[in-house]
């Protein structure tokens, strides 16, 4: 919840960031205000995520497996990180192609991603809540278990 809370977080925090008056770069307290507490949110986020799904994973899996695990949830991170920024550039194109390009600034587009973030935040943290998925926390490994198992039966 805390990892889903992040990601949240971070892309409210980028739709809501106020639009400079001057068209310069922002470089005011206002900006670092907002943008400074989206990016710890987002660690927050995506490093929670990945260590309690390597802790969860990685123990139900033997050792000798422990390393495709690994390489599985990497791989799989990264190609959902491609597949939803690709949706995110969906909706720009799709807003881009029934607003007019000259009536979406650059400033509207990148609201437009991160409001298409929001939402699907909101969905992830709702399956986290709604969804019991165990818990992940470190367990002996499926050759431990097995191991202790065959002790406790020869005694």
């Amino acid at each position: 919840m805390v990892s889903s809370a992040g990601y949240l977080l971070c892309c409210l925090l980028f739709a809501l960031l106020p639009a400079q008056s001057d068209g310069k770069p922002s470089t005011s307290f206002l900006y670092w205000a907002y943008v400074f507490p989206a990016m710890l949110a987002g660690t927050i986020g995506v490093d929670i995520m990945f260590n309690v799904t390597n802790v969860y994973i990685t123990t139900a899996m033997p050792r000798r497996l422990q390393a495709t695990a690994g390489a599985l949830i990497n791989s799989f991170l990264y190609l959902g990180i491609a597949f939803w920024l690709g949706i995110g550039d969906l909706a720009i194109a799709i807003s881009v192609r029934n607003q007019g390009e000259e009536s979406l600034g650059l400033r509207e587009q990148y609201q437009i991603a991160f409001w298409t973030g929001v939402g699907l935040a909101v969905v992830s943290f709702l399956f986290i809540v709604t969804v019991n998925f165990g818990r992940a926390e470190a367990q002996m490994t499926v050759e431990e278990k097995a191991r202790s198992d065959a002790d406790e039966n020869q005694i």
